[in-house]
């Protein structure tokens, strides 16, 4: 199980009955949230053995854990600067992550609320309504993007 701990967010090696239930709950609850790989080791010797199903009456969290405050205040204003550094060119660029995370409405309202380009790429496609007035459409990579925009400015440059 080792070798697990290198790429997996949790292990479990399910060797005590008493706990099985609640290590498989643990181990799940955090692949759910963190969308990354979990270990469960299931040993042979208990494979074909009975535990309680009482614990399926208890739905996973599949709430993140709270954000550490100080670091998410660093990154808030790092994007801050980034974005007044832009000065105006600023988009959005949404991968399948923002359907992954389920976290579509948040990238939808903070679209309309800075008012941002947006677009997609082929796996994020329906992150983003596509009659939404500042969408521009799916791009496969950050070339087309840049070009797009600046087609953007230019034409309305002239308004």
């Amino acid at each position: 199980m080792k070798a697990t701990e290198q790429f997996t967010v949790a292990q479990a090696n399910l060797i005590d009955l008493n706990t099985a239930a609640a290590e498989i709950d643990r181990v799940l609850t955090a692949c759910i949230t963190r969308a990354r790989p979990v270990y469960l080791m299931l040993p042979t010797d208990i494979a074909y053995e009975k535990i309680s199903s009482e614990r399926l009456k208890i739905p996973l969290s599949a709430l993140p854990p709270p954000n550490n405050t100080e670091v998410e205040n660093f990154v808030l204003d790092e994007i801050e600067a980034l974005i007044n550094k832009a000065d105006g060119d600023a988009l959005i660029l949404v991968d399948a992550c923002a359907i992954r995370h389920d976290v579509r409405k948040e990238v939808n309202e903070f679209a309309v609320k800075t008012k941002f380009p947006i677009y997609s790429s082929p796996m994020g496609k329906t992150a983003i309504p596509e009659d939404y007035e500042r969408y521009g459409g799916v791009s496969s990579d950050v070339i087309c993007v840049t070009t797009q925009i600046n087609n953007i400015h230019r034409s309305t440059s002239d308004l």
